[in-house]
């Protein structure tokens, strides 16, 4: 008696990747409940918040906006597409599990914006912030609020 046979050769585990995959993200940025390491300074010491107004501006504080994460994603929109089918090329030869490429893209990504942050120069700095860091860098102080742009994977 003849019959078919199936035989899996990885199809099975594919479809497994994606169906991990469908709700699952790389969640890019300062995350929550990242605290300013004591610099004696006034203030804030949630870097969310610190980050959220060079991000977007107070005006009421004069604070300009220094948009580092929306222009690190506008410049880099064709490298992260890129990055990101060859990352899914590799889960779909198995090659990488859905978790670790979700990893690699946003570990990609939170080099692009800690990039950004130090090569933003505009707007710059009132005089008297340049002369109170030391520097005309206007979204480098200590260096900790770049340092704690991060990445986590969310639903896998």
């Amino acid at each position: 008696m003849s019959g078919v046979r199936d035989i899996d050769k990885g199809w099975k585990q594919i479809m497994r990747n994606f169906g991990v995959m469908d709700d699952a993200y790389t969640q890019i940025g300062v995350q929550q409940g990242t605290i300013r390491r004591g610099d004696g300074k006034e203030g804030s010491s949630d870097l969310v918040k610190i980050a959220a107004i060079n991000e977007f501006g107070a005006p009421k504080r004069n604070i300009p906006s220094r948009p580092a994460f929306r222009q690190a994603f506008d410049m880099n929109k064709g490298k992260i597409q890129m990055f990101s089918r060859r990352v899914v090329g590799k889960i779909i030869d198995r090659t990488m599990v859905p978790k670790a490429g979700l990893g690699l893209i946003g570990e990609n990504h939170v080099n692009q914006v800690k990039k950004r942050y130090t090569d933003l120069d505009s707007p710059i700095n009132a005089i008297d912030t340049i002369i109170q860091k030391g520097s005309t860098n206007p979204l480098i102080d200590t260096g900790q609020l770049r340092n704690s742009v991060t990445h986590i994977e969310v639903g896998v």
